[in-house]
């Protein structure tokens, strides 16, 4: 409904290069509420992804 009246919704889900920057701060051994922070997600896309097992 938005789209037919020219509203552009913001993307859902985690782009490919903030996947990358998840999985290396927390290598660096930060928390995944200081990493949702800088990557500009929640605490729970950011948990989910990790649980997920997902690597690049």
């Amino acid at each position: 409904m938005l789209a037919e009246h020219g509203v552009d919704a913001r993307p859902r889900g985690l782009t490919p290069a903030k996947e990358k920057e998840i999985l290396r701060l927390r290598k660096q051994g930060m928390i995944i509420r200081d990493i949702a922070k800088r990557i500009g997600c929640s605490y729970d896309t950011a948990r989910k992804f990790l649980l997920a097992g997902r690597t690049l």
